[in-house]
Order: C-alpha cells, then sequence, then structure tokens
C-alpha cells in the first residue's frame, strides 16, 4: 500500500502540501492540487480516515533541534521559538541531542512535523559541510550547521566580540586573555576574529594577549584563567567567548585574590539571565535571542506554507542580527 511519502516524492511537494491538498484543497494552487490528484490515482493511495481526522483537529507542528539544554542559552531559544510558533497556530516539538543531525532526520523520517528548526554542535571550519537532502524545511539557530540547511539565523558573533573587547581596551586592558569557544565551531571562530580585530586596531599602546580555547561551561572558564595564570600570563582583562565561562573566569579570579573588576575586568557574550545576578554582574554582549527567533520561526513557516520543496532561495545563506553591550560590575565599579 502506498505511503504519504510516496505521493509527496511523486508530486514533487511537500508533505505538508499533500496534507493540505487532501484535507484543504482550497489552500493550494490548481496546479499543485493536480500533481497531487494525479500521484494519488498513479499508486492508487488510500487516505486513512483516522490520520486524517486526526490532521484536521490539531495543531501543525514543528521541530526544534538543540545539542544540550545545560547552556541557559539554549532554553531560552527554544522558549521565544516556541512563543513565535503558537502566535501562528503551531506546535513545537523539541529534541536535545548531541548528535542534532541524528534527531533532525528522525523527525524528518516520521513525518510528525512540517518543518525543522536545528541548532548544530559538529561543523569545523575545516571540514566540509555534508550534503544532506530534506523533504521538509529546514532552518538553522544560532551556528552555521555541519550540513545543508535554507538558512542561517545568528548574532552577528564578530562584531560583538569586537565590541566586549574594544570596551575592555578603551577602559584600560593592555594584557588580554581571550576564552575561546571550541576549536573550529563557527560562532568560537567568529568571536575570536572579532578578539583579535579589536586588538589589531586598537594602535593607541602595545596590547599583549593570549587565546586559550575553552568548551562554553562554567568549569571550563574558571580552568582557562587557572592555567593562564600558572603559565606566567596574568591578564589584567578576560573576554570570554559565552557568560558561562565568564562567570567561570571570575570564581578563578577570586580564588587568586583578584578584585574584580580592580585587577582584572571580565567580560562575556549572551547576556544569560544569571549574568545580572553574578556578583559583580558580569559585563556581556546581548543577543536579540526574541528577534532571531522571530525572523528564523517566520521564515520556516513561510516555506512550509509554500507549495514546492525546492526554493528560490539561496542554499546555506547566514542571516545576521545585532546585538548590544550590556556594561556591569565586572568592568566598571
Amino acid at each position: 500500500m502506498a505511503t504519504i511519502r510516496e505521493v509527496a516524492d511523486r508530486a514533487g511537494v511537500s508533505l505538508a502540501t499533500v496534507s493540505r491538498a487532501l484535507n484543504h484543497p482550497d489552500q493550494v494552487s490548481e496546479d499543485t492540487l493536480q500533481q497531487v490528484q494525479s500521484a494519488v490515482r498513479e499508486l492508487k493511495y488510500i487516505p486513512s480516515a483516522n490520520a486524517r481526522s486526526l490532521r484536521k483537529s490539531k495543531a501543525e507542528l514543528i521541530g526544534v533541534v538543540v545539542p544540550s539544554l545545560s547552556n541557559p542559552f539554549f532554553p531560552a531559544l527554544l522558549e521565544q521559538a516556541s512563543i513565535e510558533a503558537e502566535k501562528q497556530s503551531y506546535s513545537v516539538l523539541i529534541k536535545v541531542d548531541a548528535n542534532p543531525l541524528r534527531s533532525a532526520q528522525i523527525l524528518e523520517r516520521s513525518d510528525a512535523v512540517d518543518g525543522i528548526v536545528v541548532v548544530d554542535n559538529q561543523w569545523t571550519f575545516q571540514e566540509e559541510r555534508r550534503r544532506v537532502e530534506f523533504r521538509v524545511p529546514v532552518i538553522a539557530f544560532d551556528r552555521v550547521p555541519s550540513f545543508d540547511v535554507l538558512s542561517t539565523y545568528q548574532v552577528d558573533n564578530t562584531q560583538g566580540a569586537y565590541v566586549v573587547t574594544s570596551h575592555l581596551l578603551k577602559l584600560g586592558a593592555r594584557k588580554l586573555l581571550h576564552i575561546a569557544g571550541p576549536e573550529g565551531l563557527d560562532v568560537s571562530v567568529k568571536r575570536r576574529m572579532g578578539f583579535e580585530q579589536a586588538i589589531e586596531n586598537h594602535r593607541t599602546a602595545t596590547v599583549e594577549s593570549k587565546i586559550i580555547p575553552g568548551d562554553f561551561t562554567l568549569d571550563a572558564g574558571t580552568q582557562c584563567l587557572d592555567n593562564a595564570l600558572e603559565d606566567g600570563f596574568v591578564p589584567d582583562a578576560v573576554f570570554a567567548a559565552n557568560d558561562l565561562m565568564g562567570i567561570g573566569a571570575m570564581r578563578a579570579a577570586t580564588y587568586r585574590g583578584l578584585a574584580v573588576p580592580s585587577d582584572i575586568k571580565i567580560g562575556g557574550f549572551d547576556d544569560l539571565f544569571i549574568s545580572d545576578f553574578a556578583k559583580p554582574g558580569l559585563t556581556t554582549y546581548r543577543q536579540p535571542i526574541e528577534t532571531i527567533a522571530q525572523e528564523a520561526v517566520r521564515k520556516l513557516l513561510t516555506l512550509v506554507s509554500k507549495d514546492k520543496i525546492q526554493h528560490d532561495e539561496a542554499m546555506n545563506s547566514v542571516h545576521t542580527f545585532e546585538g548590544q553591550l550590556i556594561v556591569r560590575g565586572s568592568t566598571v565599579k
């Protein structure tokens, strides 16, 4: 017996379009309706009455895949994506997987979702992006993924790192430590570039710098500053590639008897809710998470509403958004 996926493949449209053609033919174009009906006849497809009834009675569904929930940034992103989806009468199915591509492919094969938003954690700039074809639209949040998607929506990571580093330099920092993200990861590379560009453009004084890669965890921030101090590099400022590592660096400074910000100034990236509660509060670069989530989900649902799988949009386009420097007590009293 033929399946709805086979009908979609034969007609050259998405699963969601087949569903609309069968259940709400007034919502698709005449050409698309004829393609679907022709495929149904050729394959002798018989829609399940129970499935059609269920489809009519429940909200549309999109999948959102993230690599972890341990970083507070991801729950914040999920919340905003869910809010935007609900505004358009869609529900969200959340998957947490250290291998986001695997979960995205499972979701697609399940026929349970009309589109997918994914946060990947696999690709480095040294690797070639994998060619993966999806039958539903796929959009990426935050990080350029290791596989082909239509678009990625993220903050301007290079500009954000430049702004935080420039802030430290303007306050008189001349010996800077950058606690970077995982080596090669899209956002890590861009934030390191911003750090290096800010130092290069600061020509009023000689600046010494050191870069140590971390893994975006609080413990990594503590360990990286400890390692620098053990090696004899005593910075007067730290730019951490995310807030968790920035707070971890503040913890290390306190253990070592360094006063923040008098002895060492520390800046982060993201503006997680916990950054305002740190003692002192962490200066950081605020990601416009609400805006990024809104734009990404709106784009995804626009693509879902199209009749054809093949869209006119260029693959792997990247859309960046400007954030905001948030100054707190970790850099100024």
